[in-house]
């Protein structure tokens, strides 16, 4: 029996040791100084994906050296293929390789990879010490007080040496050969461009750096690789945007507008025109879709009109977004079936104390428009419909009581992430407001009463 426990005993161990050795540990420490020159306290390791990260791992640095470790193991799909790691836009690849201990240290810009690594992290960590003096300047604060002069050799002897190393990259993992190029393109470009976002000029275009001149006169988006490649895909073309046409030509205007039109390929073009409305990085969205709506693709239409209503639903004058909710007996009532009436929404919840301390204010001014062209729906956000029937017989709530379960269009397109929200519609299907006043302050009362008249013109 012993002699079977001995061998028990060894058996485990050898599985442990097995499955230790099929594992990567990443490790290392990472200091960035960032707004108000708070340093920061996460790190995240994922690929790039779709243009962004796709994070595997997350760690909170520990605050006495912002050291940190990770495990990789098969489960987190990260093997074999180059990833990212840092935080707050400035991130550094590494190559997840299997049975590496890699160390990655990086302070305010200096970063250093080393450890048991192949020869594709040996690659890495020559652009990161290539890239580092440049990084110095372009990730952090102190480099708004360096001259343009300054970022001018870094750009040059950092643009020059990596097109140098890429020529004589022969690790013999011929994926990664080919991926590293792409990548590292694309996060030279992303690096050089960061010059723009510390305001740095020069007086003339043939001032500024032969790489700048060069990307500034090329079609460098006419495939979407850089959705592929790049984890900060939209940060890099509103940065190519904004140096090109802000800075370098001078214009004035949104960068992001004007980076569309230089985007020649027409997948990449729509997706970023997507993006941009979906960021409200538009100033005027009438204009930028007259313009660049008919460049979305079909793929692409069903969720750029979503977010064009989302978008003006919440403005005055906008068309408003219809909804469909029961009511206790479980009968449907859409927004619209009140068209040609002033409709005026409560979003709220029975556990919501706020909300029940405006139900009395509610209750009065449901009185003082009765006999008018005027509706009050109230919609909960409640998901136990017992209990919200219960609280609206026993209150004796007046108006039009329906349930959301807290989904659907009232949480989705209205993006009501909080309550009480009060909304006003004009009796055309119009936004008045969807932030609307409360009921125990006059405005809300007063809100009501003009659209009325303005209806009545």
């Amino acid at each position: 029996m012993k002699r079977l426990k001995v061998y028990s005993l060894s058996l485990l161990l050898m599985t442990a040791t097995v499955t230790v050795a099929q594992n990567t540990i990443i490790r290392g420490s990472f200091k960035k100084a960032g707004v108000q020159n708070v340093m920061n306290r996460e790190i995240y390791v994922g690929t790039a994906d779709n243009g962004n990260l796709k994070q595997a791992l997350a760690n909170i640095l520990k605050p006495e050296d912002y050291s940190f470790q990770f495990g990789v193991d098969n489960s987190m799909g990260i093997f074999d293929q180059i990833a990212f790691i840092g935080s707050q836009g400035e991130l550094y690849p590494l190559y997840v390789g299997k049975n590496e201990e890699i160390e990655i240290n990086v302070d305010r810009g200096r970063g250093v990879l080393s450890g048991k690594i192949g020869k594709e992290n040996e690659v890495l960590a020559k652009w990161i010490a290539i890239m580092t003096p440049l990084r110095q300047l372009v990730y952090t604060s102190e480099g708004r007080a360096k001259p343009a002069a300054r970022f001018h050799q870094a750009i040059t002897k950092a643009t020059e040496d990596t097109d140098l190393l890429l020529a004589t990259v022969n690790t013999g993992n011929s994926k990664f050969d080919a991926d590293v190029r792409k990548v590292l393109y694309f996060m030279t470009m992303l690096d050089v461009l960061h010059m723009f976002d510390q305001g740095m000029c020069f007086n003339s275009h043939e001032d500024y750096p032969d790489y700048i001149q060069r990307l500034f006169s090329s079609d460098v988006f006419k495939d979407s690789s850089v959705m592929k490649y790049c984890p900060l895909a939209f940060d890099l073309l509103t940065l190519y945007g904004f140096g090109k046409h802000i800075i370098y030509d001078n214009q004035m205007g949104s960068s992001a507008e004007y980076i569309t039109e230089d985007i020649s390929c027409k997948e990449l073009r729509s997706s970023f025109i997507v993006d941009v409305v979906q960021r409200g990085m538009v100033w005027d969205l009438k204009s930028f879709d007259e313009k660049h709506g008919s460049e979305v693709l079909p793929a692409q239409r069903e969720k750029y009109e979503m977010l064009k209503r989302r978008i003006t639903v919440n403005q005055e004058g906008g068309d408003w977004i219809d909804f469909t909710y029961p009511d206790i007996t479980g009968k449907m009532h859409s927004l619209s079936d009140y068209l040609g009436r002033v409709v005026v929404v409560d979003v709220w919840a029975t556990w919501c104390a706020p909300c029940k301390a405006e139900i009395p204010h509610l209750q009065t001014l449901e009185k003082e428009f009765e006999g008018k062209d005027v509706v009050f729906i109230s919609l909960s956000i409640d998901t136990e419909k017992e209990k919200w029937s219960q609280f609206v017989k026993e209150k004796g709530l007046g108006g039009i009581q329906l349930i959301t379960y807290n989904k659907g269009t009232i949480v989705d397109d209205y993006a009501v992430d909080a309550v009480p929200r009060f909304m006003v519609f004009s009796r055309h299907g119009k936004t008045v407001s969807t932030n609307a006043p409360r009921p125990s302050t006059p405005e809300l009362k007063e809100m009501i009463e003009r659209a009325l008249k303005i209806d009545n013109k």
